[in-house]
């Protein structure tokens, strides 16, 4: 938005309701003794990307930006090995991104 763009779309990776609970703030501290910044800005790492979704959701009410997101809870981990939790998964990724495409249509077109 700083930049000028008029058109935005966020393609999140975590359905809307999902938030970050608060880190253990000793133990940044103590692994990033030498790089007190970092362990500083990690320690807020949480509490910003909460920040982050609530303003999304704000400029998404506003029609700012066009948000499509995870119609349940991702329950998938990061490195996750089973191939049939993986394979819903991206099914309801398409299903998601299916049920979006006409309100996507028409956001871009204004």
């Amino acid at each position: 938005m700083e930049e000028g763009y008029e058109k935005i779309v966020v393609v999140r990776t975590r359905d809307r309701a999902y938030r970050k609970t608060a880190g253990n703030i000793n133990k940044a501290k103590k692994v990033y003794r030498r790089h007190p910044e970092f362990a500083a800005v990690y320690d807020n790492s949480n509490d910003d990307y909460n920040r982050q979704c609530d303003e999304m959701i704000k400029l998404e009410e506003s029609g700012r930006v066009f948000v499509i997101a995870p119609s349940e809870p991702v329950t998938v981990s990061r490195l996750e090995k089973d191939l049939e939790k993986l394979g819903q998964l991206y099914w309801q990724g398409y299903q998601d991104a299916q049920a979006s495409m006409e309100a996507l249509q028409a956001y871009l077109a204004r």
